[in-house]
Protein backbone atom coordinates (compact mmCIF):
# COMPACT_ATOMS: atom_id res chain seq x y z
CA UNK A 1 0.00 0.00 0.00
CA UNK A 2 1.13 3.33 -0.99
CA UNK A 3 1.15 5.27 2.82
CA UNK A 4 1.94 8.78 0.74
CA UNK A 5 -1.60 8.26 -1.23
CA UNK A 6 -3.58 6.46 1.54
CA UNK A 7 -3.02 10.10 4.14
CA UNK A 8 -4.64 11.70 1.76
CA UNK A 9 -7.92 9.41 2.94
CA UNK A 10 -7.95 10.93 6.61
CA UNK A 11 -12.04 11.54 7.30
CA UNK A 12 -12.90 8.72 4.88
CA UNK A 13 -16.12 6.11 4.94
CA UNK A 14 -14.50 3.09 5.17
CA UNK A 15 -15.98 -0.58 4.97
CA UNK A 16 -13.72 -2.68 7.01
CA UNK A 17 -12.80 -6.24 5.09
CA UNK A 18 -12.92 -8.75 6.81
CA UNK A 19 -16.07 -7.33 8.52
CA UNK A 20 -15.66 -7.89 12.28
CA UNK A 21 -17.07 -10.13 14.23
CA UNK A 22 -19.02 -9.81 17.40
CA UNK A 23 -19.14 -12.27 20.15
CA UNK A 24 -22.73 -13.23 20.66
CA UNK A 25 -23.33 -15.75 23.58
CA UNK A 26 -20.52 -18.33 23.45
CA UNK A 27 -19.95 -17.95 19.99
CA UNK A 28 -18.30 -15.50 17.54
CA UNK A 29 -20.85 -13.82 14.30
CA UNK A 30 -20.33 -11.37 11.54
CA UNK A 31 -20.97 -7.86 12.61
CA UNK A 32 -22.52 -5.57 10.85
CA UNK A 33 -20.86 -3.74 7.37
CA UNK A 34 -20.71 -0.52 9.28
CA UNK A 35 -18.69 2.31 8.20
CA UNK A 36 -15.31 3.58 9.95
CA UNK A 37 -13.87 6.65 9.94
CA UNK A 38 -10.34 7.28 9.34
CA UNK A 39 -9.38 9.69 12.24
CA UNK A 40 -5.91 9.76 11.68
CA UNK A 41 -2.83 8.31 10.71
CA UNK A 42 0.52 8.50 13.50
CA UNK A 43 3.52 8.38 11.22
CA UNK A 44 5.90 7.53 13.83
CA UNK A 45 3.97 4.80 15.55
CA UNK A 46 2.67 3.20 12.57
CA UNK A 47 -0.39 2.99 13.59
CA UNK A 48 -4.03 4.28 11.95
CA UNK A 49 -7.00 5.02 13.97
CA UNK A 50 -10.42 4.42 13.13
CA UNK A 51 -13.64 5.58 14.75
CA UNK A 52 -17.39 3.37 13.88
CA UNK A 53 -19.77 5.59 12.99
CA UNK A 54 -22.86 5.75 15.19
CA UNK A 55 -21.29 3.22 17.69
CA UNK A 56 -18.70 4.66 19.79
CA UNK A 57 -15.75 2.17 19.03
CA UNK A 58 -11.99 3.25 18.32
CA UNK A 59 -9.37 1.04 17.46
CA UNK A 60 -5.49 1.26 16.46
CA UNK A 61 -4.64 -0.80 13.84
CA UNK A 62 -0.35 -0.91 12.44
CA UNK A 63 0.22 -0.27 9.18
CA UNK A 64 1.75 -3.55 8.48
CA UNK A 65 -1.61 -5.21 9.28
CA UNK A 66 -3.21 -3.29 6.44
CA UNK A 67 -3.40 -4.93 3.25
CA UNK A 68 -4.23 -2.66 1.01
CA UNK A 69 -7.23 0.36 -0.04
CA UNK A 70 -9.97 0.77 -2.56
CA UNK A 71 -11.92 3.21 -3.30
CA UNK A 72 -15.67 2.94 -3.29
CA UNK A 73 -17.36 5.21 -6.22
CA UNK A 74 -20.85 3.81 -5.76
CA UNK A 75 -21.47 5.10 -2.44
CA UNK A 76 -23.38 8.71 -2.16
CA UNK A 77 -21.01 11.30 -2.63
CA UNK A 78 -21.82 14.25 -0.63
CA UNK A 79 -18.73 15.63 -0.07
CA UNK A 80 -17.24 12.39 1.09
CA UNK A 81 -14.97 9.85 0.37
CA UNK A 82 -15.87 6.06 0.78
CA UNK A 83 -13.47 3.18 0.54
CA UNK A 84 -12.77 -0.17 1.71
CA UNK A 85 -9.63 -0.83 3.66
CA UNK A 86 -8.83 -5.16 3.60
CA UNK A 87 -6.89 -5.81 6.74
CA UNK A 88 -4.58 -8.41 7.40
CA UNK A 89 -6.12 -8.93 10.23
CA UNK A 90 -9.54 -9.29 11.50
CA UNK A 91 -11.52 -7.21 14.28
CA UNK A 92 -13.21 -9.06 17.04
CA UNK A 93 -15.58 -7.12 19.08
CA UNK A 94 -16.28 -8.52 22.87
CA UNK A 95 -18.62 -5.88 24.31
CA UNK A 96 -16.76 -2.53 24.46
CA UNK A 97 -13.45 -3.96 23.85
CA UNK A 98 -12.22 -4.92 20.79
CA UNK A 99 -9.05 -7.06 19.51
CA UNK A 100 -7.27 -8.20 16.25
CA UNK A 101 -6.76 -11.69 15.47
CA UNK A 102 -4.52 -12.81 12.10
CA UNK A 103 -6.99 -13.24 9.07
CA UNK A 104 -5.88 -15.09 6.16
CA UNK A 105 -8.37 -15.12 3.13
CA UNK A 106 -8.89 -18.50 1.90
CA UNK A 107 -8.54 -19.39 -1.67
Amino acid sequence: MNRKIFRTNVGARLQLRPVPQVLVGNDWKQWRDVDWILLRIDESASVVELSTVGYGYRVFIGMDQIHSYMSNPQRPKVGLRYGFLHLRVRLMIDGVNISLEPFRQEG
